[in-house]
């Protein structure tokens, strides 16, 4: 991919991004929607409460060779999730191209591929909104080049780059040439869709792998999710909070909430001026403004960077803030709950081993150095604290 069509990728999908957690996180159960997917790996590390990963989908991960090797999947599995995965993308091909269809005057997507799954990628290392899966858990699916099973792009691909029309329900049902919350369905119709496909893909993996099996990809999920998975009621059931944690939580993601909204407002507003007659984004004058004027693609990249930095910090104020609401008990709990340890940076689709390898050599021979550094200087003034004594 060239540096421009990157650069205008991952600006259409910050924004898109910033849409999709607001969205997301205000239709989960309870006020409490965080943790949709986040980029990068964790600082907290696996149990840790300084971490901000992506979540995947259960087929997602059972897609990736790493997950493969740590649930010993045998050949056979491995072939039965590679024909799921490959029925999966066809059915979101189906319902790009039903996007499409309806981005020209068609009807609504969700009427048009019933039976389609919508698309969902890895959106530069943020994924298209969350869906329901084995249990009521809120699932992702970010793309991998390790086996994963959706695409990069896809999110750019089936979504408008403006998103907040068709988020906001201002572009009516099916006979609104949208998919908002109109009469005559669209945005909840297109959820319900969405979580029913996430539902029967979840079913068919599980037949796939056993028990074990299942439970350790839950495990990995909860990984990568953090600690924004105590948002969600289950959770909150399994450790034991009290009403006035659950109040305190849910009171820290609206607030969180709020300011992400603040945020995508401003990053919507600056890319007003390149909308169509019909109000869509215009991306063609979008990028032809880019490659024709350096400084304005400086501009908007200086915006982007800030913007992401921003949501970034929302983020991590939010998990603190969170992780300060359990208690140790419940911190111990939780850890447990995420079974041994994952190396997150595998599920990432540029993860290289080679690579990987020798970063934590250099960062093992760092300790050490540091450790012997240390050893020598204490020798040194226990040395010279025996030379003046007896002196």
């Amino acid at each position: 991919m060239s540096r421009l069509r990157a650069f205008l990728l991952s600006m259409g999908l910050v924004i898109v991004v910033l849409l999709a957690q607001s969205v997301s996180q205000a239709q989960a159960p309870g006020g409490g929607g965080g943790g949709g997917n986040r980029g990068g790996r964790g600082g907290g590390g696996p149990g840790g409460f300084g971490g901000r990963n992506r979540i995947s989908s259960p087929l997602t991960l059972a897609s990736n060779k790493y997950v493969q090797e740590d649930l010993k999947l045998t050949d056979s599995q491995k072939e039965q999730v590679k024909a799921l995965s490959d029925k999966i993308d066809e059915q979101r091909k189906a319902q790009r191209d039903s996007f499409a269809q309806q981005r020209n005057g068609g009807g609504n997507p969700t009427a048009n591929a019933a039976g389609a799954t919508p698309p969902a990628g890895d959106a530069a290392k943020a994924d298209a909104p969350s869906t329901k899966g084995r249990g009521g858990r809120t699932r992702g699916g970010p793309a991998a080049k390790n086996g994963d099973a959706t695409k990069a792009g896809d999110v750019a691909k089936g979504a408008d780059p403006n998103g907040g029309a068709a988020a906001r329900g201002q572009r009516g049902g099916n006979n609104g040439n949208g998919f908002g919350n109109g009469p005559n369905g669209g945005g909840a119709d297109f959820r319900a869709m969405f979580e029913r496909q996430q539902a029967e893909t979840d079913a068919a993996l599980g037949k796939i792998l056993n028990k074990s099996q299942r439970d350790r990809i839950h495990q990995i999920q909860l990984q990568q999710e953090g600690p924004m998975a105590v948002t969600k009621p289950e959770m909150q059931t399994k450790l034991n909070m009290s009403p006035m944690q659950i109040e305190q939580i849910a009171m820290i993601v609206d607030e969180r909430q709020q300011a992400q909204r603040n945020l995508f407002t401003q990053g919507r507003d600056q890319m007003a001026g390149f909308q169509s007659a019909d109000g869509r984004f215009d991306f063609r004058a979008f990028q032809a403004k880019v490659q024709q004027d350096p400084q304005f693609k400086a501009e908007m990249d200086k915006s982007r960077e800030a913007m992401t930095k921003q949501s970034t910090k929302l983020q991590d104020q939010s998990i603190a803030m969170i992780g300060k609401t359990l208690t140790k008990k419940q911190h111990q709990n939780f850890q447990k709950m995420q079974g041994p340890p994952f190396d997150l940076a595998k599920l990432d689709r540029n993860y290289d081993p080679e690579a990987a390898a020798a970063k934590e050599k250099e960062e093992a021979d760092a300790a050490k150095e540091s450790a012997n550094s240390k050893k020598s200087s204490a020798s040194k003034k226990k040395t010279a604290a025996k030379t003046k004594r007896s002196t």
